[in-house]
């Protein structure tokens, strides 16, 4: 199956890197057996659609230029809200890309087997609730919960 990896962390210049999400997100590819036929990474806001990989991501998808699609939460593929996020899942589906994130799947650390009960992942339903997600805090700090 031909994989495509999408990331993002909001700015470039604040020290935020997206090494930890590509690292799982090619983990996970490796376990299923998946090549990886292209990696997207935007280092901006996912309040917006005007993000040049993400962009190039949707047009790659609508060409079918892979066939699955990972990133390692909702909230990295878009923060713009559930309608906006919700159509470009539906847009993603329409042009026969799965859509196996990491947060969606049953991993063996505690805290993706927490996040893959909710559809959505936690991390993802916070961002789209507007709140901060402590979990994904301490996570990124490199602080693992009990």
């Amino acid at each position: 199956m031909r994989a495509a990896l999408y990331t993002r962390v909001s700015t470039r210049d604040k020290g935020q890197e997206t090494t930890n999400q590509l690292r799982e997100l090619r983990e996970f590819c490796a376990t299923q057996g998946w090549s990886i036929v292209q990696e997207y990474e935007d280092h901006e806001s996912g309040g917006k659609a005007d993000r040049a990989q993400f962009k190039g991501m949707m047009a790659d998808a609508a060409q079918r230029k892979f066939d699955v699609l990972l990133f390692w939460a909702l909230d990295r593929l878009s923060r713009e809200g559930v309608y906006e996020t919700h159509t470009y899942l539906k847009r993603l589906d329409d042009f026969g890309v799965r859509l196996p994130s990491p947060d969606l799947v049953p991993w063996s650390r505690p805290e993706s087997r927490l996040q893959a009960r909710s559809p959505v992942g936690s991390p993802g339903l916070v961002s789209l609730l507007g709140i901060e997600d402590p979990i994904c805090s301490l996570r990124d700090a490199g602080i693992r919960r009990l």
